[in-house]
């Protein structure tokens, strides 16, 4: 069955975003999206689009993200999560009009998971959340984009390569690894500093791992574990923390 095609349009619904900066940070990921996500893992790529407003009757179903000055779900800038099978999304408008790695985070996930349903099962016999950007979260890297006759540099997420969700998969693990070469992942399953992962167990209640001593990322998974309307808690995760030293995947 051939896939259904979506646009991914993020609409703005900010005092501290121009229309000018968010047309440059959704170039920047919809660059990234045709170029780097897509051809990773041999998919169609999702347009990215800015709006002012999402069209009614628009041909392709698009994926609504809107740009508030807070998301209000503490601990994050950003999320997407479905409804009844739909995926939506919010973003917060960054204070650097240079920064899009929020934007693309969230437009890598929505593509790759629009359900938030996905689950890869790994080397110890556990699941792991099908989420590309989360175990390299703090990870960015540069796109440069051209409006007319400005060009700027805007930063866009880090994300997870096919190669990381395979049990015999080798580096380069992540798209920042592939670009430049060093390493920030060191095994499929495994976790770049900052990075965490939402993982399960058989009829077990889902945990977070997070990379061993990082306290940071533990204190952010905590905090978005009751918000109802964030990836964490649409994961089914309630539960315990524990650091990824504990239990390697």
């Amino acid at each position: 069955m051939e896939e259904a095609a979506f646009e991914i349009g993020f609409f703005e619904r900010s005092s501290r975003i121009s229309d000018g900066d968010l047309a440059f940070i959704v170039a920047a990921c919809n660059r990234q999206m045709v170029e780097h996500l897509a051809p990773a893992y041999g998919l169609a790529p999702w347009t990215c689009t800015a709006y002012h407003e999402i069209p009614a009757g628009a041909p392709t179903p698009i994926v609504p993200i809107r740009v508030l000055d807070d998301v209000m779900e503490e601990g994050a800038l950003g999320f997407h999560t479905s409804f009844l099978g739909m995926p939506w999304g919010r973003v917060e408008a960054p204070t650097n009009r240079l920064d899009g790695t929020t934007f693309a985070h969230e437009a890598i996930e929505a593509r790759l998971d629009p359900g938030v349903d996905k689950w890869v099962r790994m080397p110890d016999g556990r699941e792991m959340a099908y989420e590309a950007c989360d175990p390299c979260q703090r990870g960015a890297y540069t796109m440069d984009v051209v409006i007319g006759i400005r060009t700027r540099f805007l930063l866009v997420s880090d994300f997870v390569l096919p190669s990381y969700w395979q049990t015999d998969g080798r580096a380069p693990f992540t798209m920042c690894e592939k670009l430049t070469g060093a390493a920030t992942i060191d095994r499929p399953f495994g976790l770049a500093p900052g990075g965490y992962a939402i993982v399960r167990e058989p009829g077990q209640e889902p945990v977070s791992i997070f990379a061993e001593d990082d306290d940071t990322a533990a204190a952010a998974v905590a905090r978005r574990k009751a918000e109802q309307l964030s990836r964490t808690f649409r994961r089914g995760f309630r539960g315990a923390l524990e650091p990824l030293s504990g239990r390697r995947p």
